[in-house]
């Protein structure tokens, strides 16, 4: 299993001289240490009488916060995600660059797999999908068109998670995998039922085994 630590989801907008000046942006690790950034800013697609369902009052009260920052920023929620997106997608095209090189990148066409939390109803997806496209991750290319496709993040998780694993025989025909996502303010559990796995294709055929099941609670409680 890939144990690299994932980039840190924070941005934050830093305003370079007297008022009226050059705003840069921060992103992850560059986002200086103790400094006022931004987080949880993908949660804010959905609206409050959806995420009152899942979020203690507590979360609700920080992404206020993180609502109001965003504001005094001179953004919307929607540009703080297409900020945020845009500098990773301009970070994965430099290390795919140093990999294959550029003219082998722009010879071949991409497929995006966004994921995304499981209790995101089909507004919030629409509006993620607005944020990918003003990020620039959807322009036009020379080798085609970009394909573009959303997964929960439950799922994403287990079928990486199978087909990362180096010992493939310890998973049987039958067998019940469970995939907690443990989030800042929610856990959600999802599981799948495997009838079938070939070794020698590496395949994995699964169906969803229990509803998914998604319970509030605070960071703090874990």
């Amino acid at each position: 299993m890939n144990e690299e630590v994932k980039a840190p989801t924070a941005i934050k907008y830093v305003l370079e001289g007297d008022e009226g000046g050059r705003t840069t942006t921060k992103w992850g690790y560059s986002v200086p240490l103790g400094a006022k950034d931004i987080r949880w800013f993908k949660l804010l697609l959905l609206d409050d009488k959806d995420l009152q369902k899942y979020l203690s009052p507590a979360t609700m009260s920080r992404l206020t916060t993180m609502r109001d920052t965003i504001k005094a920023s001179g953004k919307e929620v929607l540009d703080t995600i297409a900020d945020y997106l845009r500098l990773l997608w301009e970070y994965v095209l430099k290390e795919v660059d140093g990999t294959i090189g550029r003219r082998a990148r722009d010879g071949k066409p991409f497929t995006v797999v966004v994921t995304v939390p499981a209790i995101w109803k089909g507004y919030s997806r629409s509006r993620m999908h607005l944020a990918v496209k003003k990020a620039g991750i959807l322009d036009d290319r020379e080798a085609g068109p970009t394909l573009f496709h959303f997964a929960s993040e439950p799922e994403a998780a287990a079928v990486a998670r199978l087909t990362d694993l180096t010992q493939l025989e310890c998973i049987k025909i039958g067998d019940c995998i469970t995939v907690a996502d443990f989030g800042g303010g929610t856990v959600v559990c999802h599981s799948i039922f495997s009838p079938f796995f070939f070794l020698s294709f590496f395949f994995l055929f699964y169906l969803e085994f229990c509803p998914l099941l998604t319970h509030r609670i605070g960071h703090h409680k874990l």
